[in-house]
């Protein structure tokens, strides 16, 4: 029997506290992320010989991998980093050079943990901690991430464009038609006013309700912040964005031609314009599983064997293995913190 103490006592204390439940959302992001790895450990059991894909990477050319990976690569590296401090310095966030090379390795290092379409936004957390508003600290690696978008659509066209079978390959007419809608719907999202009110109408709810500091600024002010990127700049970031990804997809091709990948650079280009998307997805970890569900039926368009494709796929993983954590590395150990200046309005 209950006594009057312990009546107290636990009036005193209150409620119990709610059992705590995994969300639905939390749920379905760990199941996506387990969803690569998976995908890969089945193409491997059962979808290859894994004998004959080890065999193509114990060939490999070793003064060809040397060269993509530490002359052509580090290349890509600074023109993304400077395309990222051009779109900054749009948006008025002054940083030197230096920052915003490391500010690039960060979103590419997190690539480790989540989709390379949703590494990008981890940059915002720090602008918006150095003392830009959020609002600006998401528009950055937006417009960042949708030029970037833009320039792999126009790329896998061109590299379609640049082939000479043409109309022989069904397949292939089939990705042009692809990226031929991503084209049309990405222009129509930055040239038109009405899309884009439309767009964030949608969009802006459902951004705040998960973002508690942008509910502080009203959906009519980010557009606002949004259309500070003008049609001539976006033209600009998007061709130097375009000369930007065939270098990498330059460097990739380097990658398949020592171990003996017989795919031309606008075969590689093309094949690397699909997997480019797709790893974009929340799905899986650095493209582990969903860049291989890509590159097996796409080198089968080319004629070529799973094998192929899956080497190729490794040795990608293993280039983005190697500057990920050389990014985390300068990430950790040099200089980064960069207040905003004291005019800038804080949330």
């Amino acid at each position: 029997m209950e006594t009057s103490e312990k009546r107290a006592d636990r009036e005193t204390a209150g409620p119990a506290p709610a059992p705590r439940h995994i969300r639905m959302d939390t749920l379905a992001r760990w199941a996506l992320r387990a969803a690569g790895p998976l995908i890969l450990i089945g193409i491997l059991l059962f979808g290859v010989d894994f004998s004959r894909a080890l065999a193509l990477l114990l060939n490999v050319q070793l003064p060809l991998l040397l060269i993509s990976w530490f002359v052509i690569f580090p290349i890509v590296v600074i023109l993304r980093s400077l395309r990222w401090h051009i779109i900054a310095r749009i948006y008025d966030i002054r940083q030197p050079f230096s920052m915003s090379i490391l500010l690039y390795f960060l979103g590419f290092s997190a690539g480790f943990f989540i989709s390379d379409g949703i590494s990008a936004f981890v940059r915002s957390v720090f602008l918006n901690r150095d003392g830009y508003r959020w609002s600006v600290s998401l528009l950055t690696p937006f417009w960042e991430k949708t030029v970037e978008l833009i320039a792999i659509l126009l790329s896998g066209l061109i590299a379609f464009a640049a082939l000479p079978q043409l109309v022989l390959n069904r397949g292939l007419l089939y990705l042009a038609l692809i990226l031929g809608a991503g084209i049309t719907a990405s222009t129509a999202l930055l040239l038109s006013p009405g899309v884009q009110s439309w767009a964030f109408e949608r969009i802006f709810p459902w951004l705040a309700r998960r973002t508690s500091r942008l509910r502080q600024e009203s959906g009519a002010a980010l557009l606002a912040e949004f259309r500070r990127m003008r049609p001539r700049a976006v033209v600009g970031l998007t061709l130097f964005s375009i000369a930007t990804r065939l270098l990498y997809f330059y460097s990739l091709y380097l990658v398949g031609r020592a171990m003996g990948c017989p795919l031309s650079f606008w075969q590689v280009s093309l094949v690397m314009a699909f997997v480019s998307l797709v790893t974009m997805l929340p799905i899986g970890i650095g493209g582990i599983g969903s860049r291989d569900v890509v590159m097996i039926p796409t080198f089968h368009l080319f004629g070529q064997p799973a094998e192929q494709a899956v080497a190729f796929s490794f040795l990608i993983l293993l280039t983005n293995v190697i500057w990920r954590a050389l990014g985390a590395l300068a990430w950790t150990l040099l200089p980064r913190y960069l207040p905003a200046p004291a005019s800038e309005d804080t949330p």
